[in-house]
Parts: C-alpha cells; sequence; structure tokens
C-alpha cells in the first residue's frame, strides 16, 4: 500500500495506534480526536520530526532486537489487516519467529523517555495486534534517546484483549451512528485527607508532558506581555497603530468599572455583608507540582 492508500484504509476502524486513545490512555489524542478523525473532521496527520525519525529508525531497532536476541524477524509488514470484524484493522511492524512451532508480534518504537517498563499505550496497541494475529508472545522493543536499546517479552493478555474488542465495538458504533463520544472525568468525590497514590510509568509521563505544556504557555505568556508593552509604548498618546492602512493594535481608554469594595462592607458594615454573602459548595483544585 503507498502512504495515500494506508491513510485512506485506516480511517475504516479501530487500528493499534487509536485503540489506547479510545480507551482514554493516550498522551497525545482524545477519544474525541479519534472519532473526528474517522469522520474526516480533521486534516490528516502529516507527521513531525519525531515520527519520521521513528520512521527512519524502524529497521535499525529491528537488527539491534534481532542481534541481542537471536531471533529471526520477518521485514516489514506494510499492509492494514482486518480481524474478526470489518472495523478491527491492525498493522504490525514484525513477526518474530520463536520456533518453528510459534510466533509472536513484535512492536517498535523510539522515545525520548527513559523507561523500565513499556508505555501503557505501547502494550495495549501490542495486545491488540497480538490477539487479532493468534499469537501468545508479545515483543516490544524500543531506543531511548537514539543511543539506548531495551527490550521486554510479555505473556498475552486474552482478558485484556477482549476487553480492548468491546471498547472498540463501543467506539465504532459511536463513529457510524455520528454520536459525539462524551467526555470522560475523574469522578469528583470528596479526596481522603493526606490520601496519595503511586503513578503508572504512563500517568507520570503524562504528569510531565502537561508540565512541559504549563511551563510552554507561561514563557509564551511572558513573551506576550513584553511585546504588547514594547508596542503600547511605540503607540504612547494615540490610540492606533497601523500599518499600510491595515490596523494592527489599539490602545484606547476605557471607562473603568464599578465594583463593591467587599473588605471594606465586611468590616464596616458586617450584618449587610453577612446577609447577601453566599458561600459555594467545596470543589477540588488540581494542581501540577514538579
Amino acid at each position: 500500500m503507498n502512504r495515500e492508500e494506508w491513510l485512506i484504509d485506516r480511517k475504516k476502524g479501530v487500528g493499534g495506534s487509536d485503540i489506547a486513545a479510545i480507551c482514554g490512555l493516550s498522551p497525545y489524542r482524545s477519544r474525541l480526536d479519534v472519532w473526528k478523525d474517522k469522520l474526516g473532521l480533521l486534516p490528516d496527520f502529516e507527521g513531525n520530526k519525531f515520527t519520521k525519525a521513528g520512521n527512519y529508525l524502524e529497521p535499525v531497532v529491528a537488527q539491534m532486537f534481532s542481534d541481542e536476541t537471536g531471533f529471526l524477524i520477518s521485514l516489514p509488514i506494510d499492509i492494514i489487516m482486518t480481524g474478526s470484524k470489518p472495523h478491527y484493522k491492525y498493522s504490525i511492524d514484525r513477526i518474530v519467529n520463536i520456533s518453528d512451532s510459534e510466533n509472536a508480534i513484535l512492536e517498535i518504537k523510539t522515545t525520548q523517555k527513559c523507561l523500565d517498563e513499556p508505555l501503557d499505550e505501547w502494550l495495549l496497541q501490542s495486545t491488540w495486534y497480538c490477539g487479532h494475529m493468534g499469537y501468545k508472545q508479545i515483543f516490544i522493543a524500543w531506543l531511548e534517546r537514539g543511543v539506548d536499546f531495551k527490550y521486554k517479552r510479555i505473556d498475552f493478555d486474552i482478558e485484556l484483549f477482549e476487553m480492548l474488542c468491546n471498547e472498540a465495538d463501543n467506539f465504532w458504533h459511536e463513529v457510524e451512528n455520528e454520536i459525539e463520544p462524551e467526555p470522560r472525568y475523574a469522578f469528583e468525590k470528596l479526596p481522603i485527607s493526606g490520601s496519595s497514590i503511586e503513578a503508572s510509568d504512563f500517568m507520570h509521563a503524562k504528569i510531565l508532558r502537561a508540565a512541559e505544556i504549563r511551563d510552554s504557555i507561561k514563557e509564551l505568556e511572558e513573551q506576550l506581555e513584553s511585546i504588547k508593552l514594547e508596542v503600547k509604548n511605540t503607540i504612547g498618546d494615540s490610540e492606533t497603530i497601523t500599518y499600510k492602512g491595515m490596523t494592527l493594535a489599539t490602545f484606547k481608554l476605557r471607562k473603568g468599572q464599578t465594583r463593591i469594595d467587599s473588605k471594606r462592607l465586611q468590616e464596616e458594615m458586617p450584618d449587610i455583608y453577612s446577609k447577601f454573602s453566599k458561600t459555594g459548595e467545596s470543589t477540588r483544585t488540581f494542581l501540577i507540582k514538579i
């Protein structure tokens, strides 16, 4: 298949690259993102420097795996296959020949992270492939930061695979009937004071990514404020700055807003302040602490 044919065919069902996202376990796409993609509501993903590097490095990682384990592996399999239902789609990287009677899936990844275990999304993707191929073993091989090679051998989990099939069925019903997926929010019950949970590798990576986005937003906001100050100083006593007849920005006087000084009201008229004050319901506040 050429690239265009591959992109068209992958929209006809749920593939391995979709399965983690529709389960809510992808740091890059949500269930709604995948739904919109299948309905042609999003532009085709053209890739980025990381996916491009991953494509170039895939045969390198495959050879490193073969050299490390001594297993024979297949050539790249550049086709999209269909499982027991028309919307079950899968396209595997390689097949590992364990013995004359046994084969396994080889999923190849490249990452900038340092990992002791494969990411959860890799496991779901590999399980999806393995179940449809009818194999009992999965190998996930990855290259960290372009230098550190690692791999993991994992037994196929039939219960996990059946859960993924059920999730894919529900999702494809939403696609076929154009039912927009509901957002998935965490439960809002009151927390147990002082309690804590240990993050999985996947969740650790996701929170690190959220921290990176937060810091990027902060940096961009600082740059924006710096540029706005420079433009304001340039406008000076004027109201508008233009370029070849086009208005670029304005700096106009705005009438002041009338507000109640709640602090003073509370101090000087506490009875009135108490009578007209309203306390909202308690809410949980989410903070990234790294």
